[in-house]
């Protein structure tokens, strides 16, 4: 499974985009084709496929921290990330009813 931290800048980045006015409609629309975004798609599930769901050089760092008691647990971080995955589950929710 991939890792949410990818999906979450790779949606970032696709949501920053802003349409742009096109002079004859009175919508605004978005400037992409489908092409361009199902290629963008492609790239991003191929960078996906390729990333490794556990990162055996962290964990081995992680657990030789623990061992020596050297872990430092950063609670803003954790709090801060909880919140970020909670809005991105969320965002999804909302995406996946449209």
């Amino acid at each position: 499974m991939p890792r949410k931290s990818s999906i979450l800048k790779m949606e970032a980045n696709l949501l920053s985009r802003k349409p742009k006015k096109i002079s004859h409609f009175k919508k605004r629309t978005c400037s992409c084709n489908n092409n361009d975004m199902q290629h963008e798609i492609a790239m991003i599930e191929k960078i996906l496929e390729q990333t490794p769901d556990i990162r055996e050089e962290k964990v081995a760092a992680l657990r030789k921290a623990v061992k020596r008691g050297s872990y430092a647990i950063h609670s803003k971080k954790i709090a801060e990330r909880m919140i970020k995955e909670s809005l991105f589950d969320l965002y999804l929710q909302i995406r996946d009813k449209r």
